[in-house]
């Protein structure tokens, strides 16, 4: 089943036109509700943790705990917090209401779904 506007969440129908011929052709809708333009070509594990990467429990763990923690570390007790990343981020990017943002390396998405909400049903954010 290639990935046709018809098959498609509307978020992702209105990503379609950003893709190659090739990859409208062959991209398959996953079960994640994500585009998946790999195919049955999965790239070779590098090991325990990107594969623990790919769960729902370590990417929970990493946004929850660590990313939070490591960035208290690395900014000290009185630098920003997670939610002052996010407005810092959409400042200084200037996301508004309505517009298109590519979120590259996404990772797990934490800036990504945040993006999302600030750009509204009339935008689109692709990550």
């Amino acid at each position: 089943m290639a990935a046709t506007a018809s098959r498609l969440p509307a978020a992702l129908d209105r990503a379609l036109p950003l893709l190659s011929p090739e990859a409208r052709r062959t991209g398959r809708l996953g079960d994640g509700g994500y585009l998946d333009l790999l195919g049955g070509s999965i790239p070779q594990s590098t090991g325990i943790a990107q594969e623990l990467m790919v769960t729902r429990l370590v990417p929970t763990i990493y946004e929850r705990w660590w990313r939070p923690a490591l960035g208290r570390v690395a900014k000290g007790v009185l630098g920003p917090g997670m939610a002052d990343e996010h407005r810092i981020a959409r400042l200084l990017l200037g996301i508004s209401p309505g517009d298109g943002v590519l979120d590259v390396a996404c990772g797990t998405g934490n800036f990504t779904r945040d993006f999302a909400r600030s750009v509204g049903a009339d935008g689109l954010v692709v990550g």
